[in-house]
């Protein structure tokens, strides 16, 4: 059944980040995963805190400290899905929510700098196809789940660009969360020289200034990197300020993506869709611990419209084993 609905062209936001880009679109590399993407930006780093954005609060910001002790901020650009449809299926044969759309698009007629944009960030999978549309992060995703649940899909492909933005000098206060005292909290990080501040931050229990600058002791062998680790590591809730560069080279920085890839149905993730899928979600769901699944397998699994594995996903892989999907 088709939706009319307002169509914005798929691309016309990639073009403009190209636009904004301080690096060559060449310069992307693409990883699986934050975590995957941080190790291979730089040795060690680690996420010292997330923001998000209040006109987009689905996109993150990471505030990243390195192994040589200086702090940068990665942030999640709009992502890109490129959407492939089974034989004899269409556009036309799914429904979306919001102002989502899907809208075929011509390689070959998309601006040089869009192609290369594209080309940049998926590899061998660009070129013409069905891309999606929505104004924020959020409704992407939330028309990716609707897509994967969809019985026209055969392969959904995110990219979320992820761009290095101004670095910052210095950590300058942290917020957290606890039960514990002032002086049991700062106890345990003895290497940052935690300070209990006048200041109240809404939200947390403690604030603490760091005396004399976190940086003059980042500076000696990990002491205070370590110690960031493990207060990230603690889980303890915590909010860090932090002090902007006053100069920064624009050319300097990196650019990578982040790339998923679902098979609807694929639970074993070998690349195809059959019997062999819907034993694996049985042996899951009967033993977990004995028949476990990758993250990924779960993702791909879960399309009949209810939340987690369930019967419903089996029998759906079964009728797309049997290619009865659509009955």
């Amino acid at each position: 059944m088709k939706k009319t609905r307002k169509i914005i062209a798929a691309l016309m936001g990639a073009v403009m980040m190209l636009t904004a880009t301080p690096a060559a679109a060449n310069a992307y590399k693409v990883y699986p995963d934050i975590k995957s993407a941080l190790e291979g930006m730089s040795e060690g780093a680690v996420i010292v805190d997330t923001y998000y954005k209040a006109r987009d609060p689905e996109a993150a910001s990471y505030l990243v400290l390195t192994k040589e002790c200086s702090l940068r901020q990665y942030t999640e650009s709009q992502p890109i899905v490129k959407v492939e449809f089974r034989e004899g299926y269409g556009s036309e044969d799914i429904e979306l929510s919001g102002d989502a759309s899907i809208k075929y698009e011509d390689f070959e007629k998309l601006p040089e700098n869009g192609r290369e944009y594209l080309e940049a960030l998926f590899g061998d999978k660009a070129g013409s196809g069905y891309y999606l549309s929505a104004v924020k992060t959020a409704d992407v995703r939330m028309a990716v789940v609707e897509a994967k649940r969809s019985a026209a899909v055969r392969e959904i492909c995110m990219v979320t660009p992820l761009e290095q933005f101004r670095p910052f000098d210095s950590i300058s206060r942290i917020a957290v969360n606890t039960d514990m005292t002032a002086g049991e909290f700062a106890a345990l990080y003895p290497e940052l020289g935690l300070i209990e501040s006048d200041m109240q931050v809404e939200g947390y229990d403690l604030v603490f200034d760091l005396s004399n600058n976190i940086w003059s002791r980042m500076e000696e062998p990990g002491k205070a990197y370590d110690a960031m680790v493990r207060l990230v590591e603690s889980g303890v809730e915590h909010r860090i300020n932090y002090g902007m560069a006053a100069h920064w080279e624009g050319g300097e920085h990196e650019t990578a993506a982040l790339m998923e890839v679902c098979t609807p149905g694929d639970a074993n993730c070998n690349g195809t869709v059959d019997i062999a899928d819907a034993v694996a979600v049985l042996q899951y769901m009967t033993n977990g611990e004995k028949y476990p699944m990758t993250a990924q397998g779960i993702s791909n699994a879960d399309i009949d419209g209810e939340d987690g594995l369930t019967g419903g996903d089996v029998r759906a892989i079964q009728m797309i084993d049997a290619a009865v999907w659509d009955e």
